[in-house]
């Protein structure tokens, strides 16, 4: 049996067909607009991926040299760098000790000579 095809449902039909397109078209923006948002995405990620590398390279570097001022740090605070530094101290007060004793010679020998020349005159 034929279709019939009444007015109102040839309104219908048109009615359906504009949402339709209405509603494929809302899809295609909504896909485009998830590509572009996905590729956006992809761009930022990537970017953070480099930003991670370089992070965690510098956190690598910082500790290496943490751990080289460590071994600095100890080899200088060693016994036998302090029983060194002990005995440089020793030797500079000795060395000032012996300044002042050599100042008072001098001191001595200059009024000496002082006299002298007073003797002499």
């Amino acid at each position: 049996m034929p279709v019939i095809m009444r007015p109102d449902d040839a309104d219908g039909i048109a009615e359906r067909e504009a949402e339709y397109n209405q509603l494929k078209l809302a899809l295609h923006l909504a896909q485009t607009d998830r590509s572009r948002y996905v590729e956006e995405m992809e761009i930022e990620v990537s970017k953070m991926k480099c930003a991670l590398i370089l992070l965690l390279r510098t956190i690598d570097d910082l500790e290496k040299e943490r751990t080289e001022l460590i071994e600095s740090i100890s080899a200088l605070d060693s016994k036998p760098n302090r029983s060194k530094d002990q005995r440089t101290c020793e030797d500079l007060a000795n060395l000032a000790e012996n300044k002042d004793w050599l100042d008072q010679q001098i001191a001595l020998e200059k009024s000496k000579h002082v006299e002298y020349d007073a003797k002499a005159s």
